[in-house]
């Protein structure tokens, strides 16, 4: 929605983080932030958004997670207000090799009070991954034992949304990528 505009505006977050055990863990989070669009669709925009968060880790033989964000965007503009929730869980184990293989799934519901203005649905739909609903896989290696950080990856993806209105707009993607990337937490 606000990919072919320039906004600016104050943005504030806190989160902590419990351990429970060595391997049990939960987070907690919240952000407020405010934005202002020059030269909106047809005037200027102004939004308030709040975002809270809860999850959950594990880290033992396999690595869990569990996540739930509420998010809520108060805007002076049609389509710009929405009140979003989004469930995300993820895993990963080794396997022989120094393979791990990693999957996530994310469902979530956002909705558009007032709509989305015509003029932005389908960039709704095709761009802002964090309005999709997904579901990945990930086989990744490191490069070789002396570079731990670096990793071959191969990723396979399924992206999902759908705007109801009239006529109901949908956008699927199936993503599959190889490459090389970084990880800040190997050792």
């Amino acid at each position: 929605l606000y990919a072919n505009h320039l906004s600016a505006g104050p943005h504030a977050g806190l989160r902590a983080r419990f351990p429970f055990s060595r391997r049990h863990g939960a987070s907690a989070g919240y952000e407020l932030g405010e934005r202002r669009f020059q030269q909106w669709l047809t005037k200027d925009r102004y939004d308030v958004a709040q975002q809270g968060s809860l999850g959950y880790q594990y880290r033992g033989p396999v690595v869990l997670g569990a996540d739930y964000l509420a998010s809520y965007n108060r805007s002076n503009v049609p389509g710009g207000a929405y009140l979003g929730h989004r469930v995300t869980g993820r895993g990963a184990f080794a396997l022989p090799a120094e393979v791990t293989r990693a999957a996530q799934l994310a469902i979530q519901f956002f909705d558009f009070r007032g709509g989305i203005p015509e003029q932005s649905q389908r960039e709704v739909l095709r761009y802002r991954e964090d309005l999709q609903s997904n579901a990945e896989l990930k086989v990744s290696r490191p490069f070789s034992e002396r570079i731990q950080s670096w990793e071959l990856s191969i990723r396979a993806a399924y992206f999902r949304n759908k705007l109801l209105g009239v006529p109901p707009l949908e956008f699927n993607r199936g993503v599959v990528l190889a490459g090389i990337s970084w990880r800040s937490d190997a050792e």
